[in-house]
């Protein structure tokens, strides 16, 4: 009896010390420049990462959770200034939308913009009002059930002071899932590797 719990103190302990590994949903090594689905850990609320007109914009410029969980959004190339092959979290990342409308300046990266209700929320680059500092991918305590990899949150840094601040879910008066920063409450991701990857 002894030897069996040591033996599973063992095994939790390692899983608690263990780096956590910047994978996707089959556990293969996030690739630099590789194109990606963000996906939700929890399945039911929405689906995945993509991009949509709100409020008054004419062209879809707003990052938003799809609302329909058969949908995995659209796929994202991650990447990172460092030269190197395969990514790790807490790295500085630019993440660009692979097929944005012709309406949308290109690349079509991911940046953070200040609104007029102070949220600040997930926009295609190009939009005003937009807030200097980059993107990071953190893992969060937990391993998403369905294949043992970790869950993730991705955080925004501004340049301008030290403080990171999670991405969450916002929601807008017609009721879409806006991505917009928040300090409490990160939307956990998985990555799914999207087909264009392989390309």
């Amino acid at each position: 009896m002894k030897t069996t719990l040591f033996a599973l103190f063992l095994f939790f302990f390692a899983l608690v010390s263990a780096k956590p590994a910047f994978v996707d949903t089959d556990g293969n090594n996030i690739i630099n420049g590789g194109y990606y689905y963000i996906l939700p850990v929890v399945w039911g609320p929405g689906g995945g990462v993509d991009i949509a007109s709100t409020s008054n914009e004419t062209c879809p410029l707003s990052v938003v959770q799809t609302s329909s969980e058969l949908f995995n959004g659209s796929p994202i190339r991650i990447s990172s200034p460092h030269k190197i092959a395969e990514l790790e979290t807490n790295y500085i990342l630019d993440l660009t939308v692979v097929a944005p409308p012709s309406c949308a300046d290109t690349p079509a990266t991911l940046t953070v913009v200040s609104e007029d209700d102070a949220t600040a929320k997930v926009k295609l680059a190009g939009y005003g009002n937009a807030v200097s500092g980059w993107f990071k991918v953190q893992a969060l305590n937990g391993f998403w059930m369905k294949k043992g990899v970790w869950i993730y949150k991705i955080e925004f840094c501004p340049t301008v002071g030290n403080s990171c601040g999670d991405v969450g879910i916002s929601y807008d008066d017609k009721g879409n899932r806006l991505l917009a920063i928040s300090h409490n409450n990160p939307f956990m991701v998985v990555f799914g590797k999207a087909e264009s990857s392989a390309e």
